[in-house]
């Protein structure tokens, strides 16, 4: 795989189906690094484990092939709370992978930091109690003034742009709990959002914009700056991996 790489501040997110043949799976595993290895063993089923070594050896091919570089040889230096970046490069490549259920996200870009998420809606959690908890007051309200599948929804779209932020920032989830996410700024004619901490907890300002998703999935991308990203969703990522 060659891939041009994303330039004039273009986001690249590929969607990655985890479910893939078992032939597959064992040579993306090959590629993994020792570290990725070691968090492979603490997996707590065969699903997680497959599902592991699919997002995280797609990612090595990915960017293996806008660098040109082997993915094995691909090594990553990491931020106080773990955000890998790519070392032993002068690439301005920046990457983040996310994945939930049976789909992965990698989202690519020379623009600057970039944060993507997925997820899908958890049985039984308790959105309304946990958004008027933890979120700003007007996103509180508009999940509790929704009907119950509406609600779970609502929820999932602003869980995953405060999710994207936090980790383009390289922070902890929690300290983006109370970031507002439901205002629309100066990106609103293109679907996106301009994000800024009031309280400075997360540094910077940060363009969000949801990603169309099959089914019940909800995915936000954020990438560093005002200005809204142009971003290209790539069709399903598939391994072309030679038989050796």
């Amino acid at each position: 795989m060659s891939e041009p790489i994303p330039d004039n501040g273009a986001v690249d997110v590929w969607t990655v189906p985890l479910e893939l043949p078992p032939p597959t799976v064992s040579r993306l595993r090959g590629t993994l690094s020792e570290e990725e290895v070691e968090r492979l063993r603490r997996s707590r089923s065969d699903a997680e484990r497959r599902r592991f070594i699919v997002a995280h050896g797609a990612l090595r091919r990915i960017l293996g092939g806008y660098l040109g570089e082997p993915p094995e040889d691909l090594r990553w230096t990491r931020g106080p709370h773990g955000k890998p970046r790519l070392a032993g490069t002068d690439s301005h490549l920046r990457f983040n992978l996310s994945h939930a259920g049976e789909l992965g996200l990698v989202a690519v870009t020379t623009r600057g930091e970039v944060g993507v998420d997925v997820d899908l809606p958890r049985s039984g959690m308790p959105v309304r109690s946990f958004a008027a908890r933890y979120f700003p007051e007007a996103e509180a309200d508009m999940v509790a003034g929704a009907g119950p599948s509406q609600a779970r929804a609502a929820f999932l779209r602003l869980w995953t742009r405060k999710e994207a932020v936090v980790k383009a920032a390289g922070g902890r989830v929690v300290q983006g709990l109370r970031l507002p996410v439901a205002t629309s700024g100066s990106g609103a004619a293109s679907g996106a959002i301009v994000v800024r901490d009031p309280t400075g907890t997360i540094a910077g300002t940060w363009s969000v914009q949801d990603l169309p998703m099959p089914g019940e999935y909800a995915a936000a991308v954020a990438v560093e700056g005002r200005r809204a990203p142009m971003v290209t969703v790539r069709a399903s990522f598939r391994a072309p991996l030679p038989e050796t």
